[in-house]
Formats: structure tokens, sequence, C-alpha cells
């Protein structure tokens, strides 16, 4: 297995830089799929603000930018994971998957290579390619997660929210959210690193 490494030391970009880049690359996707809006169109807001801890969803899932607000071409979430956790190797067949540490530490599979991200780094995932990851920092963590396009995601985590918390889930009910959501799971979670 091929074993990258970022780290928040050795990333030359920054996480402003990224967050920026990002932003831009939001914005030309959304302008790429619906015309410029008149200043009387108050059906979609040209654009917002999401304050620390907000959420453009009263759901469980906190939203940063919804699939509704970038006409389906981006989905961008924040989640908080606990030490140890991480979901089953899956594979989506909508989305494309970008993975951005806020907090915490994790080790990401995607195909056959595994890559350990600290806060700043992060690690694209193309759909059809089977990945997961892990939180393996000593204390709980934060990911940013972008699926483009927006695809199932937000209903795909409030699904998987609504099951409980993820030592109580129903294994039936868990898969069942996987294939409504057009994803695959091809594998278990990654083992804890024996190197720590």
């Amino acid at each position: 297995m091929n074993h990258g490494h970022c780290s928040s030391h050795g990333n030359t970009i920054t996480r402003r830089v990224l967050l920026a880049l990002f932003a831009q690359f939001v914005a030309s996707q959304a302008q790429a799929t619906r015309p410029i809006q008149s200043s009387g169109d108050s059906a979609q807001p040209a654009f917002f603000a999401v304050p620390s801890g907000g959420s453009r969803s009263a759901g469980k899932v906190t939203v940063k930018v919804s699939g509704r607000d970038t006409h389906g071409a981006v989905a961008i979430v924040e989640t908080s994971t606990l030490a140890g956790y991480g979901p089953p190797l899956h594979r989506h067949h909508v989305e494309n998957e970008w993975f951005y540490a806020l907090e915490g530490e994790y080790d990401v599979q995607v195909g056959d290579s595994l890559f350990n991200i600290k806060p700043g780094g992060s690690v694209f995932c193309p759909r059809m390619i089977p990945h997961t990851w892990r939180d393996v920092g000593r204390t709980s963590g934060k990911l940013m997660i972008m699926a483009e396009p927006a695809g199932h995601l937000e209903a795909f985590l409030e699904g998987l929210a609504n099951l409980g918390s993820p030592s109580t889930r129903d294994p039936a009910a868990y898969r069942a959210v996987y294939a409504r959501y057009e994803m695959d799971i091809v594998g278990p979670p990654l083992a804890e690193r024996r190197d720590k």
C-alpha cells in the first residue's frame, strides 16, 4: 500500500489559501450552472455567510454550502468525528469527495493508497474509487467534506445521523442508507494503524 503523508508543517499551502481557492471553485461552478441573477431575483441568494457553528440546514448535519445553494454543483459539510471511528471502505456512484482536516489527525485510504492528514491537509477521492477514512487522533477531530456534484451527500449524512451513534447502529439499516444514496460498501473500516 502506498503511504502519502501530509503534515501541517510541511504543507506550503495554508488553510486560508485552500479555502479561498475552494470558494472560487464553488462560485465558478454555481455561475456555470445557472443564469446570472437580476437584482429582483429572490428565489436564490447570490451570496451568504454561515457563522462559526452555524449550518444551512435545520437537520443534524452541519451544512456550510448546500447543494441547493449551488444548483447541485457542490455541497460542503463539516463533521465532528470520534477518535478511532471511520466508515467502511465504500465507493460513490455519483459524487467525487474532498476531505479537509480542520482538527485532529486522519488516515484516508483511496484505492490502494493511504494518506495521513492533519489540520490543513486534504485528500481528493474520485467517484467509483473505493475510499474510507479513520480518525487516528488521540481526541475527536473535525473534517470538512466537499461533494462534487452535491449529489446525495447531505441526505446520506442525515440518514446516518438519524441511525444514532456509530456503536448502536443496526448493521442492516446502516447498509440500507448507503444503498439508498447510490454508494456501495466494499470492505471493512480501516484498521488501527500499527505504527503509532
